[in-house]
């Protein structure tokens, strides 16, 4: 019996393998649900903002974006919609979402050939179209970002909310319970990420206002030379913030819903456990991307498959070597599945048009359902890894989340009822933890 409980102790030291639970928890349908609708939510904020177009075209049809990053995009392909004439304006959220799923995809592709350099190569071009876009359009980047955040913050924080009390106790609150959570608790997970830039910004108007004193004749070049060590015990305070905002960014939606903690109490956990355990954190993150990677390719097949063979039934109905299917809607293919429908030149208007943007919305919802689960896996995995670290660093039992009694829904059966709003009832082992 006690060598038993040496195995299962030395086994219970590895906790990496805890990742491989993100892909079932992530697909558990009200994450999905969640994520779906924050999706759909900011992809119409998109569409309606690009109603004023933007973007101006070269006579190829690209933006000043593809030479500001300096690189093309290999893979990706359309999106179904943001594609105008060369030298037409285009939506800025249209040429963006066309970049950014792009890399995202080469990045993927890098990855699975272990080509880290590639993977650096191609987020590092996403960041410089986010740079991009704030230099050449700040407002319109600043209003669409605060909205995605504020959608994000009830989102997100849910599905953490709902993937904690998973992982560590196996209940399983519904929609009400989760969204309520994360409703109760906004301006936390709202403020969590911006909390740090919000620290560089104030501690930088310091040197800022040094700088200002600068130009004061005669007294200003003094000024800033016997300020300097202070400008510079400064500039390593925002570095420290730079990085750690860097580095916990991942950890701070799960801190608030793991913990119902504070905005900055989150914000320090967060930063914490990716100072102490920087090497462990690599690698739990590098594992779930990879891991994610896999599995986000497993789903994309799905659809794919569920795409393609609805087109070969349809196919088999239409006549006429499928001259009309084609003029709805073409074959999908793993890269693209919005077909580009065959347009005769002078079609006239009418039920043709109406029936391709019905099936246009129909595709449309498939493309969103994928994107969802990558959302929902994003935060659940990131949830399981706060967990671990967690454990790593204070020790404290993964099974130990703060509850309320509203938070919960009807549990498994499996798992222990807690003693009271903030009870950290746990498993007696970690076989007792649901799988």
């Amino acid at each position: 019996m006690a060598e038993g409980n040496q195995v299962q102790h030395f086994w219970d030291q590895f906790l990496f393998p805890r990742i491989f639970r993100a892909f079932r928890m992530a697909v558990h349908p009200r994450k999905l649900t969640i994520a779906f609708l924050a999706v759909a939510a900011i992809g119409l904020l998109g569409w309606i903002m690009d109603l004023n177009r933007v973007v101006s075209t070269d006579r190829f049809g690209r933006s000043s974006l593809y030479s500001y990053v300096g690189g093309g995009v290999r893979l990706g392909g359309p999106v179904g919609f943001g594609y105008r004439a060369p030298g037409e304006l285009k939506g800025l959220f249209a040429e963006l979402y066309q970049f950014g799923s792009g890399h995202f995809h080469d990045a993927l592709y890098t990855l699975s050939r272990m080509d880290i350099p590639g993977v650096v190569r191609n987020v590092t071009a996403c960041l410089l179209a986010v740079e991009w876009a704030f230099l050449n359009y700040p407002l319109w980047c600043t209003l669409f970002l605060a909205m995605t955040l504020m959608i994000l913050a009830v989102a997100g924080g849910a599905i953490c909310r709902i993937a904690a009390l998973q992982f560590a106790q196996g209940e399983r609150p519904g929609l009400v319970q989760s969204l309520g959570f994360s409703a109760r608790r906004f301006s936390h997970f709202f403020l969590a990420p911006l909390a740090p830039l919000i620290l560089i910004g104030v501690t930088g108007s310091f040197v800022a206002l040094l700088g200002l004193v600068g130009n004061i004749p005669w007294v200003g070049e003094l000024a800033v030379g016997l300020g300097m060590p202070l400008v510079l015990i400064l500039g390593v305070a925002m570095m420290a913030l730079a990085v750690g905002s860097i580095a916990g960014f991942n950890l701070v939606f799960p801190a608030v819903a793991y913990d119902d903690s504070e905005c900055f109490i989150a914000v320090n956990n967060s930063f914490r456990y990716a100072f102490v355990r920087p090497w462990r954190y690599g690698l739990y993150t590098l594992l779930a991307a990879a891991y994610g990677g896999i599995t986000y390719y497993f789903v994309r097949l799905l659809a794919f498959g569920v795409l393609w063979i609805s087109y070969r039934f349809l196919q088999l109905g239409f006549l006429s070597d499928n001259t009309k299917l084609d003029r709805l809607w073409n074959e999908p293919s793993f890269v693209s599945f919005f077909g580009q429908p065959v347009v005769p030149s002078g079609e006239p208007l009418g039920t043709i048009v109406v029936a391709r943007f019905l099936i246009h919305l129909a595709v449309l919802s498939m493309v969103v359902l994928l994107i969802a689960f990558c959302v929902s896996f994003y935060f659940t995995v990131n949830t399981i890894i706060y967990a671990l670290l967690r454990k790593g660093v204070d020790d404290i039992p993964m099974d130990q989340v703060h509850t309320r009694e509203d938070d919960l829904n009807t549990p498994i059966a499996a798992a222990p009822r807690t003693a009271g709003p903030t009870s950290d009832a746990a498993p007696s082992s970690s076989a007792d933890l649901p799988a």
